[in-house]
């Protein structure tokens, strides 16, 4: 018991100090400047196994800085969003439809411009313009660039 109580009173001593002592600094992520058609077609497919009633499922694609560009796997519609920076689309695969302007009211865009989205196409969404999935043709793979400021 002698031996117990000091060495209980040591590890109560030494737990504030530890409690204080500064968080190692997170690793800085690579940069990650080229992605294969193999690979892509790849992150398709594992978020089209993966999917359950999310209605995006968002895997970074490559990244420099503070420019980044991710694949959007979408089956469903999903809600409306709106960011600082402009935000560029091109469709991989499949088809949907893409609204974009107004206001966001619960979630959804009221009183913005709709579009038909396929493969191949482009989509330049300006710094804070609302912009939304409303539609899907069965589903909808984008690959989603953020332009900074």
């Amino acid at each position: 018991m002698r031996v117990l109580i000091p060495a209980l009173v040591a590890a109560a001593l030494a737990l504030p100090a530890a409690a204080q002592a500064p968080a190692a600094p997170a690793a800085p992520v690579p940069p990650k400047t080229f992605t294969s058609a193999a690979e892509v077609q790849s992150i398709i497919a594992a978020a089209k196994a993966r999917r359950k009633d999310e209605p995006t499922i968002s895997t970074p694609l490559m990244r420099s800085g503070s420019h980044a560009s991710n694949i959007e796997y979408r089956a469903s519609a999903g809600p409306a969003a709106i960011h600082p920076d402009s935000e560029m689309f091109y469709v991989v695969e499949g088809a949907g439809t893409m609204t974009t302007g107004g206001r966001i009211v619960d979630r959804a865009i009221v009183d913005g411009s709709s579009r038909r989205i396929a493969k191949g196409d482009f989509l330049l969404v300006p710094p804070e313009t609302p912009h939304q999935v409303t539609a899907v043709e069965g589903s909808v793979s984008l690959m989603a660039v953020r332009v900074p400021k």
